[in-house]
């Protein structure tokens, strides 16, 4: 079911390749088995497209060649280095596999010629390119003899080049994304200094764990919940997902801006001085309390939501650090924990009307969703599935989602030795599912209809303390409706937003 990326538009695929793991060090060899049974917090994701990232970079390294030569010469540091990382990563090198025989699982398959497939294309301007072009098609609905977990592609633009990476998320996490890239940008920039360090140590320092038993250990009969859960997200396994639920979020329109460090502490401050109006005691806000309130307020308004309608926001937490006994930082498999939000519509209009409230109802409502998490990480409801029942019975048009974390430090961890990343894209916006959904009686259309519409990624930004938001929602006009709201909600007058390229 995997293609090439397409020539169509202005990208070109100039060359294709197959990148295979380096010899995997002897002191790590054991942690790899060679296949890799996916968990029941990997389960909920196998019915979702892979997620994409591109990173875009300025420049070429400065040299005495031409441009063709300097790509070529980058490209082979990229593959080396890919390569090096992927001996560490080696479940990131193989394929999702259908096992009939044990009853419906799947599992990551990577004991028979693991690799990636490594893309090289071409482009004549930045400006006349559709980010999704940039990372390589990556088509999983069927989990066949051609479902790898992972693809990537480098584009030349004249002496720019973009880092384009597509991860299946039932194998990794945002924070495992993270991993991986910081390794492979690490290896990369460092594969010419005098003693890059030994990957053994590299795996040492990362703590890397890719086996699921550190969550399968935590529950009773983990294996048939996991099977349970995989064929409720996706009953025709070994088919994943069909054209239509992959392709009904083309349609939403979407913008990256910045807000930077100074507006977002006052954002944090304003929200705890209304709280102390009502209260003695001196809330806890933390920067994703804040910016996800603040979105979803944007999210009410831009939509121009009746008042008296509930409305919803849905996000993720990371659990490694909230179970008892805790998961390693470097656990690479799925440890997140959906949240829902939940408040009247009107409630968050009251920031517009009556100073800052409605933004602190909205800031509450969010932290008490992620305190229900904190009080029981592994309840029955994220155990069994019914959190991806929950999700996908709330109304589509009054639920927004915000993902990612300003945990996540993009621009920092993605120097591969040509300086940091002018921009980072997530391409998982446009043409994708949000989150995972259980099918519902009525086919494709009645699944389509309950797809969010609204949706908001958030990274850590270029500059230390600043954010990055790429929102998608319906129509071009919503969009800017809500970045104007957060721009003038979090009075910023130096903020602006940056145009697509």
């Amino acid at each position: 079911m995997c293609k090439a990326p397409s020539s169509s538009g202005a990208v070109r695929v100039v060359g294709k390749s197959r990148v295979a793991p380096a010899r995997v060090p002897p002191a790590i060899a054991d942690d790899y088995p060679g296949h890799l049974k996916l968990s029941f917090l990997d389960a909920p994701w196998i019915a979702t497209p892979p997620v994409k990232q591109v990173f875009l970079y300025s420049s070429l390294p400065d040299d005495d060649d031409d441009d063709d030569t300097s790509f070529r010469v980058v490209v082979a540091r990229l593959k080396s280095s890919l390569a090096s990382t992927l001996a560490l990563f080696l479940p990131f090198a193989g394929k999702l596999a259908y096992v009939a025989e044990t009853g419906g699982d799947v599992v990551v398959d990577y004991s028979d010629d693991p690799g990636v497939s490594f893309f090289e294309a071409e482009a004549d301007f930045f400006g006349d390119v559709q980010e999704a072009l940039l990372v390589p098609e990556h088509d999983l609905r069927v989990l066949d003899d051609e479902a790898p977990v992972l693809r990537v592609q480098a584009t030349r633009v004249g002496r720019d080049i973009a880092v384009g990476v597509s991860l299946h998320h039932a194998v990794a996490d945002g924070h495992g994304m993270a991993l991986f890239i910081d390794a492979w940008a690490t290896a990369c920039r460092t594969a010419g200094s005098p003693s890059p360090p030994p990957p053994e140590l590299v795996a040492v320092q990362l703590q890397l764990q890719h086996g699921r038993e550190a969550v399968f250990a935590r529950v009773h009969h983990a294996d048939l919940i996991a099977r349970d859960v995989l064929h409720k997200v996706a009953p025709s396994l070994p088919v994943s997902n069909t054209k239509e639920r992959y392709s009904i979020h083309s349609r939403l329109a979407q913008r990256t801006f910045h807000l930077h460090a100074a507006r977002i502490k006052s954002l944090k401050q304003r929200i705890i001085i209304t709280s102390l109006a009502s209260s003695s005691a001196k809330p806890v806000v933390s920067t994703f309390v804040a910016v996800s309130a603040l979105c979803w307020v944007a999210f009410v308004k831009a939509k121009r939501l009746p008042a008296s309608a509930d409305t919803h926001l849905i996000f993720q937490i990371d659990i490694r650090s909230r179970l008892r006994p805790p998961v390693t930082a470097g656990y690479t498999g799925n440890c997140i924990r959906g949240c829902v939000a939940t408040a009247r519509a009107g409630d968050l209009l009251l920031l517009l009307r009556d100073g800052e409230e409605g933004l602190l109802r909205a800031a509450r409502a969010v932290r008490a969703a992620v305190a229900e998490v904190e009080a029981a990480p592994l309840d029955d409801g994220i155990v069994t599935g019914e959190w991806v029942e929950r999700v996908s019975k709330l109304p589509r048009a009054r639920t927004v989602q915000v993902a990612g974390s300003p945990m996540f430090r993009v621009y920092e961890m993605a120097d591969f030795g040509f300086g940091r990343p002018t921009r980072v894209e997530p391409i998982a916006i446009p043409g994708s599912p949000v989150f995972p959904l259980f099918t519902v009686d009525g086919g494709d259309e009645e699944v389509a209809e309950k797809l969010i519409e609204g949706r908001v990624v958030v990274y850590a930004g270029v500059h230390r303390g600043d954010l990055q938001l790429s929102v998608a929602l319906d129509d071009q006009a919503r969009v800017d409706a809500f970045v104007a709201h957060v721009v003038a909600a979090a009075d910023d007058n130096n903020d602006n937003p940056r145009p697509k390229i």
